[in-house]
């Protein structure tokens, strides 16, 4: 069994295939000795999929090696929103990282003011290289092979296994293949896709402006964009919408920071020190399929969209929690159909975060228009229900799968932690189980109640 890509998802599922007693390896194209697979930048871990975590004995370990030291926080923000920044936008950069917030919808801050969210749980900031870490060392402690420093350039199912073919010329086969290298990966290429082509183009870099008191350290909403700037030598973020924009993995230069952030500041600036610089867009892909034969897509390689909300870091961590007992019991000789429910469950959950996603571009907008619709939706987010449904979709605790009309209301949702503790932690496949004081149910390795008879 071969995974391309030693990312969080990749190495996640080599783990969880090894639960059911898969062999696998995971090629990775990167060095560990080169910076890692993964940047180092901070990622949110939401409320599902720390649950997740937990079940699986994860949870301190990530908490002890990988949570920010200095909790949750936006493009690095440290300093006071600046003078041109909304009310709403200063409140949610004074209470991230409090136990109040539960996430933001388009910097639209989800605030728990009144304890009628204290049920959803926040999330935790943590940096992507250390969760790789981790993670690679989960994946190595239950067997898992990794191999770094390989680059896949061709896959190809050749019926009964998986033909993989590597920059150096090598080659090697696998009796079935995962593709979990992310939006550009080699794997997705034959796959079909719908796409929205993006309308927010963001640049970040860590970068010093003179003169320095032109563009004070803060948020700042203008009719030309948005910028987040932190105090140097601070991270700085430029967002622009609907313009031409270059190569979406190009390189950024020095001039073009330099130009968005005169167009978005309005002021005549230079920037200095210059380094760290990407981009981002919010442009949007979805897989049609999420296999073809013996090759399958999990992750970024499934599904792209832009970073609002930190939520494609978890929607990749569920697919490999999904996929992972399905594909170790179709090695084991079960039926291939059950792979079917992989893509009919979490492709409905991307489609999800790809709609959600994109409403926030459109409500960072600075139009007039735009400015218009923010200010009635951050009036209807302060309704109870409406918090409630946003801070629940954001953080993926409102997930649950398809399941027929009629059937018991447990069906399809997440267990409660008193369920997944009766379940033997060496589980591979749907367990019966009746903790006290709940009926009678049958709960997947990835902690979904599948029917209560």
């Amino acid at each position: 069994m071969a995974i391309v890509g030693g990312g969080p998802v990749g190495l996640f599922l080599a783990a969880e295939l090894r639960r059911g007693g898969v062999s696998v390896v995971v090629y990775e194209r990167k060095s560990r000795g080169a910076g890692g697979p993964e940047d180092g930048g901070d990622r949110g871990l939401q409320a599902r999929t720390l649950q997740l975590l937990g079940w699986r004995g994860l949870l301190d370990r990530v908490r002890a090696r990988a949570a920010a030291e200095n909790g949750p926080g936006i493009a690095d923000f440290t300093g006071a929103p600046g003078e041109q920044a909304p009310p709403e936008i200063a409140e949610l950069v004074e209470s991230w990282g409090t136990t109040r917030l539960k996430g933001h919808f388009a910097m639209l801050p989800l605030i728990d003011r009144d304890d009628v969210l204290a049920d959803v749980p926040g999330q935790l900031e943590v940096w992507q290289d250390r969760l790789v870490e981790v993670l690679t060392e989960h994946a190595h402690d239950s067997g898992a092979v990794s191999r770094d420093g390989y680059e896949v350039t061709d896959v190809t199912d050749r019926g009964n296994h998986v033909h993989i073919g590597f920059s150096d010329g090598s080659t090697e086969q696998a009796r079935w293949l995962v593709g979990c290298d992310g939006g550009s990966g080699i794997v997705r290429t034959g796959f079909a896709f719908d796409s929205t082509d993006p309308a927010m183009h963001v640049l970040m870099a860590h970068a010093t402006l003179e003169p320095a008191d032109l563009v004070q350290p803060g948020i700042h909403r203008t009719a030309t964009g948005l910028m987040f700037v932190n105090p140097p030598p601070g991270e700085i973020v430029v967002v622009e919408f609907d313009r031409p924009a270059p190569d979406r993995r190009g390189p950024v230069g020095r001039a073009e920071f330099t130009d968005a952030i005169r167009r978005v500041s309005g002021a005549d600036i230079t920037v200095t020190a210059f380094e760290r610089a990407t981009r981002v867009t919010d442009y949007a892909r979805l897989a049609r399929n999420y296999r073809r034969g013996r090759i399958l897509l999990a992750g970024d390689a499934a599904h792209l969209h832009s970073p609002m909300g930190g939520q494609g870091l978890n929607v990749g961590l569920q697919d490999a929690a999904n996929l992972g007992w399905k594909l170790a019991a179709v090695v084991a000789g079960g039926d291939v159909d059950l792979l079917d429910s992989y893509e009919r469950e979490r492709r409905p959950a991307a489609q999800r975060v790809l709609r959600n996603t994109l409403a926030q571009s459109a409500l960072l907008r600075t139009d007039p228009h735009s400015e218009a619709l923010r200010a009635v939706v951050a009036e209807l987010i302060e309704l109870p229900q409406a918090k409630r449904h946003l801070a629940e979709m954001v953080s993926g605790t409102a997930n649950r799968l398809p399941t027929p009309a009629g059937r018991h209301p447990l069906e399809g949702t997440f267990a409660p932690a008193s369920v997944l503790a009766a379940i033997p932690s060496d589980a591979v496949g749907p367990v019966r189980v009746q903790p006290d004081g709940l009926p009678v149910m049958v709960v997947r390795p990835d902690g979904y109640i599948e029917s209560v008879p």
